[in-house]
């Protein structure tokens, strides 16, 4: 099922309350490693295809992966437009492939603890049955898009949604067919859901990083 899928990475945030590293909130160092480099860690293990999606001029910090997995960079085509428009760039430019995929993961860099588990689980429920809705993690009652598994197929409806000058991404969950994926499964994969635990301030890298200073398992 994994061959029939693709990751999109959004790395292009400048991480403002990480201090505006260099290179950005993708190169910000947890135990050694980059974020991007431990989210890229986790989804390899699970999808071969990724997608990276970061700023113009954005150097991104250097990715080691396993055999066989592709990893193209994509900048992003509206400075500024926020996490929707660097996902519909990703997907863009994963339709334009000779071999569209079925599915996108869409995901943020600054999930370091991001489980390939959890990542296996939602393109389950996503891709069962060519089921054409977005699959979309509950947390403590809160949508986590950002951890989530689209079809391709929604992308004409989402870039249209874009066009219209939206660009919040729990707003898009009321455009497109969205199926919520509930906490109580993703438990038995990732007991903590440290898997949604994302860093957006120093505050945030210190709290994670007390938790875990090795990288994300390959399972839960």
């Amino acid at each position: 099922m994994t061959n029939d899928s693709a990751a999109v990475i959004v790395a292009g945030g400048g991480g403002r309350r990480l201090g505006s590293p260099v290179g950005g909130k993708a190169a910000v160092l947890l135990g050694g490693q980059s974020l991007l480099q431990r989210v890229v860690a986790a989804v390899s293990d699970a999808i071969p295809r990724l997608v990276i999606v970061k700023a113009a001029g954005q150097s991104l910090p250097p990715l080691a992966t396993g055999p066989g997995v592709i990893i193209d960079v994509v900048d992003d085509s509206q400075p500024g437009g926020g996490p929707l428009a660097a996902v519909v760039d990703g997907m863009r430019f994963l339709a334009a492939s000779r071999r569209p995929p079925a599915g996108c993961l869409l995901a943020s860099c600054d999930l370091p603890q991001l489980s390939a588990g959890v990542v296996r689980y939602l393109l389950e429920v996503s891709l069962s049955h060519r089921a054409e809705a977005w699959a979309v993690p509950q947390v403590a009652g809160h949508p986590q898009p950002l951890v989530s598994v689209m079809p391709l197929s929604l992308l004409p409806t989402v870039e249209q949604y874009l066009g219209l000058g939206r660009r919040d991404l729990r707003g898009l969950m009321e455009a497109v067919p969205t199926r919520l994926v509930d906490e109580a499964a993703l438990r038995g994969l990732d007991p903590d859901l440290a898997s949604f635990l994302d860093i957006d301030t120093a505050s945030d890298l210190a709290t994670i990083g007390r938790r875990s200073d090795t990288p994300p398992p390959a399972e839960a």
